[in-house]
């Protein structure tokens, strides 16, 4: 994750092992958008997270799938709420959302990525 920065990528290390690839998205600053593949939902996307290192690393669920994402950026949907797992609380998107958190965040949104190399 030499996108991050130096020395951000490795909170991050662990997570490789749940996703086949990932690749990295425009968008943010402290965070970065990453399109994670593996087990795609059942509209045959894959989802679409948020690595921060603002504060704490943290990875957080903020689209389900880059169909959405796309149509984010674009200005096509609006989001409500706040918070990068916003659309999670939105009926069109929660659904979605929900399979992926279970899938690879143990029903979670988002998860805290503490793994630092000593």
């Amino acid at each position: 994750m030499v996108a991050l920065g130096e020395g951000w990528g490795a909170p991050f290390g662990a997570l490789s092992e749940r996703f086949d690839e990932c690749f990295l998205l425009p968008g943010g600053s402290d965070s970065r958008r990453v399109l994670a593949t593996g087990e795609p939902d059942a509209y045959g996307e894959y989802p679409v997270f948020a690595l921060d290192v603002d504060d704490l690393p943290c990875i957080e669920l903020m689209y389900p799938g880059l169909d959405v994402y796309l149509a984010d950026t674009a200005g096509v949907i609006g989001r409500s709420g706040n918070g990068y797992s916003a659309l999670a609380g939105d009926p069109r998107h929660s659904r979605r959302m929900l399979t992926h958190a279970r899938r690879y965040l143990a029903g979670e949104l988002h998860e805290l990525c503490l793994d630092w190399p000593e």
